[in-house]
């Protein structure tokens, strides 16, 4: 029997691996059957997951670490006290002077330093934190209460207007950018959020 030259024996070693890689899956045939949600874009055979998202093909949410709070849209207000017009008992009838509180656990967690002054309340009303503070929920799972109240100056206390609970975050919800809180009663809140990873 002929023996292989020796170059040719280091030829065929050389050349196996390359013939071996090819019937294993090249990483870019790999991206054309790979689909990646939410999203993802697939390089070298994996899907790189934009924030907030994990797993081989990027179909799980992540919890945040925190819900930052950015706005808080007052969007329904009663239009009485109880069938009187509000500030009656300072001797003239006006719109109420709105203020927000946010609880959790029944731990006070925020409350806006001022009131809107004679809210209309056919309109949307607004809170926004001061510039570089955060309203920040560092327990997204947990549940908030939202209350509005009615600032009476005449005796410098405040009129329970109504409330609702809420739960930042649920897995599957995609992360909205607002949380509408609105269960068709005197009160509605939104709520304009970030997520923190």
């Amino acid at each position: 029997m002929k023996k292989l030259p020796q170059i040719a024996l280091y030829l065929c070693l050389f050349a196996l691996p390359f013939f071996t890689s090819c019937h294993q899956g090249d990483p870019v045939d790999l991206c054309e059957t790979l689909v990646c949600l939410n999203d993802g874009v697939c390089a070298n055979g994996k899907c790189n997951c934009p924030d907030g998202y994990t797993g081989v093909d990027c179909g799980s949410q992540k919890v945040p670490a925190k819900i930052r709070i950015t706005k808080i849209r007052v969007t329904r207000i009663p239009l009485t006290n109880n069938g009187e017009p509000w500030d009656l008992d300072q001797g003239w009838e006006s719109a109420p002077d709105i203020n927000i509180l946010i609880e959790r656990n029944g731990v006070k967690f925020y409350e806006h330093p001022h009131y809107i002054w004679n809210a209309d309340p056919s309109l949307p009303h607004e809170f926004k934190p001061a510039p570089l503070y955060h309203i920040d929920m560092l327990h997204p799972t947990d549940t908030y209460k939202i209350t509005l109240f009615d600032f009476e100056a005449w005796y410098g206390n405040l009129e329970y207007m109504g409330s609702l609970e809420y739960i930042p975050y649920s897995d599957g919800n995609h992360f909205p950018q607002s949380l509408t809180l609105d269960e068709g009663g005197d009160v509605a809140f939104e709520l304009v959020v970030e997520y923190i990873f």
